[in-house]
């Protein structure tokens, strides 16, 4: 019959070669006969650990050092268990226990580290680990694990090496790819970052923290199909990993889709109700909805759990900044932009503030970081951009950008260029192009010497408040098409008002700008008036009050053109027609939200961009019921 010395080696070699039922008899075989064996009482506690017992597991490796406390494994492997228990204050005691039995255990230094990390005492946690790794300088989970904390510091370029360093010890280390990773993406280097996760996948396909850290690679470099499909991957690999929902929520809310976003967001910090991401992504649902308040306590939630967030600090920024909170909201752009000096949203928020303020010398000449943004991609030509200096003769192509609207509004300049010794060609939208004059409009084959982006052209211009150009009507219609419109309107009675409403649905901001049909009914209770329709694709069934359409899906841009200037007003939300309009020289009150648009600055009821229009504010965020109140009285008024 064996020892129990004998039967303990034996079930020791059957332990680290995985077959636990046979290592688990010859334990209770021993302790049978010797109930106080602490070596016995140890193993079976580290197997109980290994099988998910781990209540089991503390008592007998507590056992174990209440018969022999002078042996450092013992506390080393409880704080183990402890740890994995969540109790991480009595882990580092029990680690620090086994450092004061052998002070060059590495084991229990690096495991000291792991757990000082987790308490975020990162400098104590770095001193352990750079003293397990004098101890043991080649041990790859050191070096992996001394990468985490330095990444957690911010000090990206020693936490890359660090993982390096575990690599090249052993190239087939997956969670040292991940964390490599994870470091590359903060550091902006995404092509190797996603090769680092890729090589994780590869060597680990079901390591769900891989795919979840894919998905925020994709992501960032906007290939947003990919980056979905990584992140329900991890989810699925792994449902309980609250940074896998967090990842899926952020895609979603980049491809628009925030109702949808809220059901992985909400399980994310429900997993984990201290993941800054989670709040972060929270707070842009409750962007989308309007509900600035709430996006603000939930952007700063993120911020006091990582206060060095860049990106955070710009969506605190924003908040503010819907909150009418300018000033803050600036300084918060400014630390963003400390942290971060290259952070082209900061920036370009930054750019609206102040332009916002009327500050328009500086806002423009910070605006232009606008091409660095994924969303504004600048389009690229062979030939030289404009400088601002006397053309002296050279044709100079002037390509518009983003909405109808600002295409509207900034044409304005192309006369101003003109006088600058150049000939201007215009690339813009089609629908825009009938209501230009033929000379400005680029020919398919025509060539040019220089160019500029049209929202380019205030800075190069050096526009300030004082010298917008400002006369109107500065575009104009064939006199017959008004004639004609004329005539079709002529049988209208009394005041006549086209009404617009609502703007592009796939604005971002479109839920903020655009006013429910249903709060029109206010207007329809003014006498005397006759309104009509500039809604583009709406039906005038239903409507709360008689409205007769002007625009259909096909109607020219010529046509809006010439019935708004057989109209007495416009009333128009922030969007296209108001800018027709007052480009017009025709009168138009444009309907604003509590924060509007940089373009129409702060508390003024009137504009310099546009000196036939009247601006009608809401005092309170949302509530458009108000303020079509208001319009109803002011328009009761003006029809007498």
């Amino acid at each position: 019959m064996p020892s129990l010395n004998d039967a303990l080696i034996t079930g020791w070699r059957h332990h680290r070669a995985g077959r636990l039922e046979q290592a688990a008899t010859l334990y209770s075989q021993v302790l049978a006969a010797e109930p106080d064996n602490a070596d016995a009482l140890h193993l079976s506690g580290m197997l109980a650990y290994q099988t998910g017992q781990l209540h089991s597991a503390v008592a007998c490796i507590e056992r174990a050092i209440a018969v022999n406390p002078k042996v450092p494994m013992f506390h080393n492997n409880l704080g183990t268990v402890l740890q994995a228990m969540g109790h991480r204050s009595e882990a580092a005691a029990c680690f620090e226990r086994a450092l004061r039995l052998a002070p060059d255990y590495p084991e229990a230094h690096s495991n000291l580290g792991n757990v000082l990390q987790e308490l975020g005492r990162l400098d104590e946690a770095l001193a352990h680990y750079q003293e397990a790794l004098r101890l043991a300088p080649d041990c790859a989970e050191v070096h992996n694990n001394y990468g985490n904390a330095l990444r957690a510091q911010g000090r990206l370029e020693e936490a890359a090496a660090a993982f390096e360093r575990a690599l090249s010890l052993r190239p087939g280390y997956a969670e040292a790819w991940l964390n490599l990773a994870s470091a590359l993406r903060e550091m902006e280097r995404l092509v190797e970052a996603e090769t680092a996760c890729r090589r994780a996948i590869a060597l680990n396909p079901q390591l769900a923290e891989a795919h979840s850290n894919l998905s925020a690679i994709l992501l960032k470099r906007d290939r947003l199909r990919e980056a979905e499909q990584a992140a329900r991957k991890a989810v699925s690999l792994k449902p309980a990993l609250a940074e896998a929902h967090a990842n899926l929520a952020a895609v979603l809310i980049e491809q628009n889709r925030q109702a949808e976003a809220g059901v992985p967001c909400l399980e994310a910090l429900r997993l984990n109700p201290n993941l800054p991401e989670a709040h972060a992504n929270l707070g842009d649902i409750c962007a989308w909805r309007g509900e600035d308040s709430e996006a603000l306590q939930h952007y700063e939630r993120a911020l006091a759990l990582r206060p060095a967030s860049g990106e955070f600090l710009n969506k605190r920024g924003y908040a503010m900044e819907q909150l009418g909170r300018l000033e803050e909201a600036l300084a918060c752009y400014e630390e963003a932009i400390r942290l971060k000096p290259d952070f082209a949203e900061a920036h370009s928020n930054r750019a609206m503030a102040w332009l916002r303020m009327g500050d328009l010398k500086r806002g423009f000449e910070e605006y232009e970081w606008r091409f660095r943004r994924k969303d504004c991609r600048p389009r690229q030509f062979a030939e030289p951009a404009w400088d601002g200096s006397p053309l002296e003769g050279r044709t100079i192509l002037i390509h518009a950008e983003q909405g109808l609207g600002d295409t509207i509004q900034f044409v304005r300049y192309l006369p101003l260029v003109e006088q600058r010794g150049g000939r201007v060609r215009l690339d813009c939208q089609p629908r825009l192009r009938p209501l230009l004059p033929e000379r400005w409009l680029v020919r398919p084959d025509e060539r040019w010497d220089v160019h500029a982006p049209l929202l380019s052209l205030p800075r190069l211009l050096g526009t300030t408040l004082e010298t917008i150009p400002a006369e109107a009507p500065y575009l104009h219609v064939d006199p017959g098409l008004v004639e004609r419109w004329r005539r079709r309107l002529a049988g209208a009675a009394g005041y006549k008002v086209g009404l617009v409403w609502a703007g592009n649905p796939d604005h971002r901001h479109d839920r903020r700008r655009s006013v429910p049909p249903e709060l029109l009914g206010e207007l329809g209770r003014v006498p005397g008036v006759s309104f009509f329709s500039l809604q583009r694709g709406w039906s005038a069934a239903g409507a709360p009050f008689p409205i007769e359409p002007l625009e259909r899906e096909d109607s020219q841009i010529t046509d809006t053109a010439a019935a708004i200037l057989n109209l007495d007003l416009v009333i128009s939300v922030d969007t296209m027609v108001a800018h027709l309009a007052g480009a017009l020289g025709q009168r138009v009150w444009l309907l604003l939200a509590s924060t509007a648009d940089w373009r129409w600055l702060r508390d003024r009821e009137d504009t310099p961009w546009y000196p036939s229009m009247r601006l009608f504010r809401q005092r309170r965020p949302g509530d458009w019921r108000e303020l079509l109140g208001r319009v109803a009285g002011e328009l009761k008024r003006e029809v007498g």
